[in-house]
């Protein structure tokens, strides 16, 4: 783990945190929509069939192994489950695994093919000791059955399979072997994949299958190009380049290393077919075989999630101040959180989070949550056009919760409720205004969740969860920021300027990117966190060394 550095760094950045409030273009009181890179298509000739592969719609684990869950029965009182693990390990047997299921509001009742170590909340589910291995391209099946508790304090919801793991060893010592990989023009930084309409087609980069690959060795430094949403290769026939069936010929591409990745800048590469040419992506609209010169350089990143690990760099820790009720005199706010929210949102908060960071960084950033029911909020401040609890209107909270240096963000969840009229009053949804003194340098945010349902915060969906990781990261852009971090340009909000897009999957693809710092700018250079924001510490043990 990195060494935090303290001492007399501390002192002198107490300036940094005071100047450091809203940085990086913090959120108003609502959050804003961001436009997605678009480019135009041409009528493309029929795309060629998907291949059949259930595994590729199942969650990856770390060297091979998947998992997914589905319903095989289910009636008012209880369900049952069949989860199926599949070993995609080119040559090792999987005699182990071991996956992590949330039973949401149900009770385990009974276990085959594998054996759970609680009945309740979030389990571990193991492997039997003497069970059968899955042969490399094999599966095997366990199966859990249910009832709905009748202590159910959550609205109730179905179990969710949240993470797979397994005793596989590692694919290969190639990385370029481990997880997904994105392909992309140096020059437009668009990333390359298949449109819908059947043809290759750059855009900004959305975290879409049709936008990921998978690189398969064939030799040294010779690999095919998986598309991950289709599972067929990238192939060409002249200078046109196609997908076809992975077993045809003229699939393989030779991978040659310009320049090696650095923290500071992504490595370079070319894709070669041998005596044809170069793999170039110039025309949005088009791949092309062409010759080897500079247009033909490539940036290949990792992305993805759940199949690269690492030991963490960077500790976050966060506390929820949950404000149960509102009732504030001039103007009028006066609403209550029902119970169920308020129990589903502590549960969000300090375990789906952790997932979730773990899984956008590949664990390098831990999540440690904490919450609080406290007083009801008696007072609120106008942001734009909403009316928010900022730090400054709670000072007895901030005294009594945040001690200085216990934690780096503090995000107060409350209901803006209705005015006198019993009209709905706007609370916007997620406000981020970084440190300030007032909240004792803990990065402030506030969250206008009290009307949402219970079940939707521990949904496991990207919304409305997604929240309690953007707010905390504009604090983090006027940190890191402050200290020389190189950040990407528009800050959190620069996913535009960046060759990204914001698609079903939400924000994560880009978030993952700032996180770990491999945002690419124009100039070549990476943007974001990573080492070089992680070896900074976080902004807690900078302030508690005061």
């Amino acid at each position: 783990m990195t060494a935090y550095r303290a001492g007399a760094f501390a002192a002198a950045l107490l300036v940094v945190l005071l100047a450091s409030c809203g940085g990086g273009g913090g959120d108003g009181a609502a959050a804003s929509s961001t436009p997605t890179v678009t480019t135009s298509s041409l009528t493309p000739p029929a795309p060629p069939a998907v291949v059949a592969d259930a595994a590729r719609e199942a969650r990856p684990g770390l060297n091979g192994v998947r998992a997914s869950l589905a319903f095989t029965a289910d009636w008012d009182a209880g369900l049952c489950t069949t989860l199926t693990i599949f070993n995609r390990h080119p040559s090792a047997a999987l005699t182990a695994w071991q996956a992590t299921i949330d039973l949401g509001t149900w009770t385990l009742q009974s276990t085959s093919g594998g054996r759970a170590a609680a009945s309740t909340g979030i389990v571990t589910f193991k492997s039997e000791a003497l069970g059968s291995a899955i042969a490399a391209g094999g599966t095997g099946q366990a199966r859990l059955c249910m009832q709905a508790s009748s202590t159910a304090t959550v609205a109730t919801r179905r179990p969710v399979l949240v993470s797979i793991a397994s005793d596989l060893p590692p694919v290969s010592a190639d990385p370029y072997e481990s997880g997904l990989w994105r392909i992309a023009a140096t020059e437009s930084r668009l990333t390359t994949g298949w449109s819908g309409n059947g043809r290759f087609l750059a855009a900004g980069y959305s975290g879409h299958p049709d936008q990921q690959w998978r690189l398969k060795a064939q030799g040294t430094r010779t690999y095919q190009l998986v598309l991950e949403s289709r599972g067929q290769c990238m192939s060409n026939t002249g200078a046109a380049v196609s997908l076809v069936n992975c077993g045809d010929a003229n699939t393989q591409w030779t991978l040659e290393t310009l320049r090696a990745r650095t923290d500071e800048r992504p490595a370079l590469h070319r894709l070669h077919r041998g005596e044809q040419g170069c793999l170039r992506l110039e025309d949005p609209t088009a791949a092309a075989i062409g010759a080897c010169g500079t247009e033909a350089n490539l940036y290949v990143e990792p992305v993805g999630y759940g199949e690269r690990a690492h030991e963490a760099e960077f500790e976050l820790r966060g506390l929820l101040l949950i404000k149960p009720s509102t009732d504030v005199a001039v103007p009028r706010m006066i609403g209550t959180i029902p119970a169920d929210t308020i129990a589903a949102i502590q549960i969000a908060y300090r375990d789906h989070l952790a997932v979730w960071f773990d899984r956008l960084t590949d664990g390098r950033i831990r999540w440690v949550g904490d919450s609080v029911v406290a007083s009801p909020m008696t007072a609120a401040t106008t942001e734009g056009e909403g009316r928010l609890p900022a730090a400054a209107t709670m000072p007895d909270d901030v005294s009594r919760f945040l001690p200085l240096g216990r934690y780096d963000t503090a995000a107060v969840f409350f209901t803006a409720g209705v005015d006198e009229r019993g009209a709905a009053v706007n609370g916007g949804w997620g406000w981020g205004p970084g440190i300030s003194a007032a909240s004792n340098y803990t990065m402030w945010v506030t969250v206008n969740g009290g009307a949402t349902r219970g079940a939707e915060w521990v949904s496991w969906e990207n919304e409305p969860l997604e929240v309690f990781v953007h707010e905390p990261m504009h604090g983090l852009d006027g940190y890191f920021d402050k200290l020389g971090v190189p950040l990407p340009q528009g800050y959190l909000h620069g996913t535009e300027e960046n060759r990204y897009a914001i698609s079903q999957y939400g924000w994560k693809p880009w978030y993952r990117d700032v996180l770990l710092g491999t945002v690419i700018a124009a100039d070549g250079s990476y943007r974001g966190y990573g080492t070089r924001a992680f070896r900074h510490g976080p902004p807690r043990l900078a302030v508690s060394a005061r």
